[in-house]
């Protein structure tokens, strides 16, 4: 207790210091709504969409499976909350998958929605077959919202070998124009061949495109541009915006010499039907999220009102001192179609070893920390997150440490932020939760509570927190904007190096510039201008795909101002 202490006046007083603000008090004439009580298990957030706020009628939906024991034929249940009012009831829909498969045993549901009906996509872990473990499918309330009689359709249920053989993590998304679907999730067929793969409904979830794989392992595709070395199962996401255009994001080694994970993603602007080559994210090999470190350490994908996507992610800073307790910082990586902005926008308390302060106890809840993006009519964007202050008053129970939910805000999409803003302070529970990724006039929270009873079943509640009433707090607290704009130029090396077919460069700009960024062949000959534009001040990057270029080695050079460097790549 005294070395958690310690770490807390110091932060405290390091806070103090660089002009960062502690949480307000929590914000007033919120009244948290239960969703249900005697939840159990199945509460993850993430990649998924654990709920959905539906723009035009302001209806909710939030979804989880509950576990029944590992002897029991029906393990695992798909259940669904909905409210029709705004989140001050909600019906409890149970057993959703029941007939599907020979046991009901599916689990990491994701949602999403239409204006006429609520969405539940999860994998089907029973299917049968020798080659098929799980298939991805979709559960579509037919009589609408809180109609209540919900059709599980499947996505796929062929079980060929170049198709889905195992999906426990599934990703839905609807487009904000038109009521088209995709769906994301992960195949493999035996270690170590794996992928991740994207299917499309132009019908509300009727029909499906058959896969089409933007990463994969597999052997066959070593040559194409969408392999890559080791695909993680611990997170993936799509997300859809305007003119059909999507963005599908996962975690992977890009290759064998690779120690850390990183942040992988391909675009495409038809519909799903064609994709960009898989290439990982700038600034995200900087980062430290292994394979089990952060579980599910990124958000969908998201475009905002100026067509820029947005990947959020929570990992380690492995530029900053390690010290005690390691730097988990919050990250907006902003991608307007060529270059992208490395926002690093947030820095948490976090006690107890930086990430632990979600629980050694039990252990498999420190991972699940609530990291969840919202966006708001108006254009601003809203960044929802757990933390914890204090770790006092625990009793040694790390399960009871008393946890913050966050909310900082962005009205010039992302390029500066304010708050945070304490919307719930002091509460005893599980960190899993989630923020529908659409605000409306609130931002809609759910959250899990710890409950002490005997089958350590936990209650599910729900809040939805007004947006001015966030701005009218956070007003006076120091931006979080101007930390962290970098005190140099600098041009940095390549990731991956060597690289085919794509390849990230990253950039600090200490002011803003004209930019001028060219690579050049071994005989000094230019292959390509990447970059020839004015751009703002911070961390840049931009991802070069060599494919049609033979292989051999290459030197790109960064002209900024008066600055000037050259770096070898091969």
């Amino acid at each position: 207790m005294q070395k958690k202490l310690t770490v807390f006046f110091v932060l405290l007083l390091a806070s103090l210091l660089t002009g960062v603000a502690l949480a307000q008090g929590p914000v007033p004439i919120v009244t948290p709504a239960l969703v249900d009580s005697g939840v159990y298990n199945g509460i993850y957030r993430g990649g998924q969409c654990q709920l959905f706020a539906e723009p035009e009628t302001g209806n909710l939906v939030s979804s989880w499976y509950r576990y029944y024991g590992s002897t029991s034929p029906d393990p695992r249940r798909i259940t669904a909350a909905v409210s029709t009012d705004q989140g001050q009831s909600w019906t409890v829909y149970t057993d959703i998958n029941l007939g599907v498969g020979a046991e009901m045993n599916a689990r990491y549901s994701s949602v999403w929605g239409t204006s006429t009906t609520p969405i539940v996509a999860y994998g089907d872990r029973n299917p049968g077959g020798t080659d098929q473990d799980t298939r991805p499918t979709v559960a579509v309330d037919i009589l609408g919202w809180n109609g209540g009689v919900f059709d599980n359709r499947f996505v796929d249920n062929s079980g060929s070998p170049d198709t889905v053989l195992y999906t426990r993590y599934v990703s839905v998304a609807t487009a904000p124009d038109n009521e088209n679907l995709w769906l994301l999730g992960g195949y493999h067929n035996g270690a170590p061949d794996a992928g991740l793969y994207v299917y499309n409904s132009t019908d509300g979830g009727n029909t499906w495109s058959r896969p089409r794989v933007w990463a994969s392992e597999l052997a066959a595709d070593s040559g194409l541009a969408h392999w890559v070395y080791d695909v993680s199962s611990s997170g993936c996401g799509v997300g859809a915006g305007t003119g059909n255009q999507v963005m599908a994001a996962g975690i992977a080694l890009m290759h064998s010499w690779d120690s850390n994970w990183r942040i992988i993603y391909s675009t495409s602007s038809d519909g799903g039907n064609t994709w960009s080559p898989v290439a990982a994210v700038p600034g995200t090999e900087d980062l430290n999220f292994s394979n089990s470190d952060v579980y599910r350490p990124f958000a969908n994908p998201m475009m905002d009102q100026a067509g820029n996507w947005h990947i959020f992610a929570l990992g380690v800073d492995t530029t900053e001192d390690a010290g005690f307790p390691q730097p988990y910082r919050i990250w907006d990586f902003r991608y307007n179609g060529s270059t992208w902005d490395i926002n690093k926008f947030c820095y948490p308390m976090l006690l107890e070893n930086g990430l632990a302060a979600w629980g050694d106890y039990p252990s498999d809840e420190e991972d699940h920390p609530l990291n969840e993006p919202a966006f708001g009519p108006d254009g601003t964007i809203y960044f929802v997150y757990s933390d914890v202050v204090d770790t006092t008053g625990s009793g040694g129970d790390e399960s009871l440490f008393n946890y913050n939910i966050m909310v900082m805000y962005s009205e010039d999409y992302g390029t500066t932020w304010k708050g945070p803003v304490s919307v719930l302070d002091q509460w005893q529970g599980y960190a899993p939760a989630g923020a529908a990724r659409y605000a409306t006039d609130k931002v809609h929270i759910v959250y899990r509570k710890h409950n002490l009873n005997p089958n350590m079943q936990d209650e599910f509640w729900y809040m939805g927190v007004p947006t001015d009433t966030i701005k009218t707090l956070a007003t006076g607290i120091v931006p979080w904007d101007g930390r962290n704009l970098p005190n140099s130029f600098a041009l940095h090396q390549n990731y991956p190096n060597p690289f085919n077919p794509t390849t990230s460069i990253r950039f600090d700009l200490k002011v803003a510039a004209h930019v001028k960024l060219t690579v050049y062949n071994a005989l000094g000959q230019k292959v390509v201008t990447l970059l020839d534009k004015n751009m703002k001040a911070g961390e840049k990057g931009i991802v070069w795909d060599a494919g049609n270029y033979p292989s051999g080695i290459y030197f790109y050079k960064l002209e900024a101002g008066d600055f000037v460097q050259t770096r070898r790549m091969v």
